[in-house]
């Protein structure tokens, strides 16, 4: 092979000029694809928000990042917006003056534009331009992952995968979908809706259902659906909100009414067909970054709960949590507080509703599910919806007592918020209990130790019970101290959340590994009434259909188990027939549920068993006390009585607590009964029946 002529000098010199020359023309196509942009930015078009996107995609990924790598700048800066927490100062209701940060797409990603854009274009706080921050986002990556997490009723991914649960095709969240396609409300078809008469009925349906979570405005709604039956007629948009946020906003609260209905007169509402076309709106815009958004996400967790085609409501959360305090949410305002103006007032209690909202979806989280807290409460000094002063969020949950009567008595609530506020009182509460003795970490270096944990545990108890006293006393019918009061179903439900508490305070926890028996006692009982409770409710038809429900009863039926199980004196509290005949409810209930909710068919099969276990175990034992119980053995055994065995037929405690752990499985980490773990290995507690024979047959 002859070698090639080398002519070093030559060839490098026209490679650099080739080049040079190749990058001026790029930089000259660059600089005119800018002034273009200028003169686009200070037309017309601008002032519109619905066509500021439009915009956005004139040039492309690979122009914007050349753009910021030859002249490393950023983009010009949006217009500053006079209150991006969403209080409106004194703007046109018709047309918002500056770009709504609700239509910004430039957070957004598609599959179409290259991985560099994608890691390297975000959005940093509220502002509607990207900056570039190099290629160590992640977001790529975090799509990927949000994509594949399907519907999980509160169950790891890996469980739902091990089984092999399949993934329908759905909408992917707002947060991780592509960029807008046009916000320009001319271009956008009609919006679908049900009769008048039936988005009336979905509209009440939902606020009934939603009293726990009021971030939705009753009056607000009902404006914009009348602005999307105007927009259907003349196609005209004229209202301050994105007509796609507004789409999304209304379609997910019609959607949740019409389930509502399908639930309670088992007929089909088209809901899922409602849901469907929301979250075609929704995935079309960014919500993460204004405070209208905020409430779309919500509505979405809502939904996880209440339909098995919901998103997956532990991941939503933590984006929720993140935005509301990206927005400020969680902070009250003075200049809000202090303002006597209705529309300060309306917007202070939104953005407290929303907030606390979240809030309340956290704690209900993380206990049910016995994982750690989103946000910890020395974060926030937001007052309650509907009250001016923070002073009762600034003390601790145990003395929100004292909080209120010296700063806002119940009087001055508004009906709206009156059963809100009572179920944040326990919400604070929970989260108090679960920081204070559900720790892994106990060094007081850390984080302050109460001196006394047992009078804390009696003061906290003390506060639930003031708490629910005071639930009592608003219930309709009984209340005598103003225009607010309780239905009977809230106050039952309410009542559910005070015996959470309860359990919560007395089982046992890393702290107190080994409660005492009035503690269990308290447990038991508490137990006892979550299950009484949510069959009255059913009776009715006014349970809560949703996989949350389907915990709670699970929970509280083991808890009535492993009471009987592990303190024999537990049952001489009450006839045995009354604790089997109780547990037989919850898993009548489970039973329903699981109709609906795949998460409540596997421990419908595991409580069966052990109802099967504990009926035979019992009616044996009382055999063979009445065969061999004399007063020698009384006087010998004094404890008898309450162990219902003899020692001679006692095995060590390990059996009887293996029992429960083996039958259980991996539904002790899944419905947060890991705590069963450490009940029976202290050798100072008493001893368990004698499963030494029942063990054989029924593990076959």
């Amino acid at each position: 092979m002859c070698p090639l002529p080398t002519a070093k000098g030559p060839l490098r010199w026209r490679r650099t000029r080739m080049l040079e020359l190749r990058e001026s023309r790029r930089l000259y196509y660059l600089e005119r694809r800018v002034r273009e942009l200028e003169r686009l930015e200070a037309s017309p078009l601008r002032d519109n928000p619905d066509n500021a996107e439009s915009t956005d995609n004139s040039l492309s990924a690979r122009d914007q990042n050349a753009l910021f790598d030859a002249h490393n700048a950023s983009p010009t800066p949006a217009p500053v917006v006079a209150d991006h927490h969403g209080i409106h100062m004194g703007q046109d209701n018709r047309s918002p003056a500056v770009p709504s940060p609700a239509v910004s797409g430039s957070t957004q990603i598609t599959r179409n534009q290259p991985l560099a854009h994608e890691v390297g274009l975000l959005s940093l706080a509220n502002n509607t331009e990207p900056k570039y921050l190099g290629p160590s986002s992640g977001i790529s990556f975090a799509r990927l992952i949000y994509e594949s997490a399907p519907q999980s009723q509160g169950l790891p991914l890996s469980l739902l995968e091990g089984q092999g649960t399949h993934k329908e095709p759905r909408v992917l969240p707002p947060t991780v979908t592509g960029r807008a396609l046009s916000s320009d409300a001319s271009s956008i078809p009609p919006i679908p809706l049900p009769s008048p008469a039936e988005c009336q009925q979905y509209a009440e349906a939902y606020f009934e259902g939603t009293y726990l979570y009021p971030f939705m405005s009753q009056q607000g709604l009902y404006q914009l659906l009348s602005q999307i039956r105007k927009y259907n007629e003349s196609s005209t948009w004229n209202h301050a909100l994105p007509i796609r946020l507004a789409a999304a906003q209304v379609g997910l609260v019609l959607s949740l009414g019409a389930r509502f209905l399908e639930v309670r007169l088992g007929s089909n509402f088209d809901s899922s067909d409602l849901f469907v076309s929301a979250m075609t709106h929704s995935s079309q815009i960014c919500l993460q970054d204004s405070v209208e958004g905020v409430q779309v996400l919500l509505l979405m967790v809502l939904h996880s709960f209440y339909s098995p085609e919901g998103l997956n409501a532990w991941y939503l959360l933590h984006t929720i949590i993140a935005s509301c305090l990206d927005l400020g949410l969680q902070r009250r305002h003075e200049y809000v507080a202090e303002s006597n103006s209705p529309t300060y007032r309306q917007a202070a209690q939104r953005r407290s509703a929303i907030f606390w909202s979240a809030y309340s979806m956290d704690r209900t989280l993380t206990t049910i599910l016995g994982r750690p807290l989103t946000l910890r409460d020395e974060a926030i000094d937001q007052p309650f919806p509907g009250l001016d002063a923070s002073d009762e969020v600034e003390e601790a949950a145990t003395r929100w007592d004292s909080a209120r009567i010296t700063h806002h008595p119940y009087e001055q609530i508004p009906s709206t918020y009156l059963a809100f506020i009572y179920s944040l009182r326990f919400d604070r509460i929970t989260a108090e209990i679960k920081l204070m003795i559900y720790r892994v970490s106990r060094s007081p270096r850390r984080f302050p130790w109460p001196s006394n944990i047992s009078a804390w545990q009696r003061e906290t108890d003390q506060a639930c019970k003031n708490l629910l006293t005071e639930v009592y006393t608003q219930q309709r019918g009984i209340s005598v101290c103003g225009p607010s009061s309780l239905s009977g179903t809230i106050v039952q439900r309410l009542e559910i959340k005070f015996h959470q508490c309860i359990m919560l305070l007395y089982r046992p926890s890393p702290q107190l590994p080994y409660p005492t028996f009035a503690a269990i006692e308290a447990c038991f009982g508490s137990a006892m009434k979550i299950i009484q409770i949510n069959t009255e409710l059913h009776r009715f038809r006014n349970m809560e259909l949703s996989w949350l429900s389907a915990h709670t009863i699970f929970v509280a039926a083991i808890t009535v188990l492993y009471c009987l199980w592990a303190y024999p004196a537990v049952r001489d509290l009450t006839p045995a027939t009354v604790p089997l005949s109780r547990v037989d409810s919850a898993l009548e209930l489970l039973t329903f549920l699981k109709r609906r909710w795949s998460v409540a068919e596997e421990p419908c099969e595991k409580l069966s068993r052990l109802i099967a276990l504990t009926n035979e175990t019992m009616r044996e034992t009382a055999e063979n006390q009445r065969g061999s119980a004399t007063a020698d053995d009384i006087t010998t055994h004094p404890t008898a009585g309450t162990q219902l065995g003899n020692g001679d037929s006692m095995v060590p405690q390990e059996d009887g607590r293996s029992l429960l752990i083996d039958e259980l499985g991996i539904l002790r980490d899944l419905f947060d009964l890991g705590w069963l773990s450490d009940w029976g290995s202290d050798p100072t507690q008493p001893p368990v029946w004698d499963t030494s024979e029942l063990m054989m047959g029924f593990d076959s």
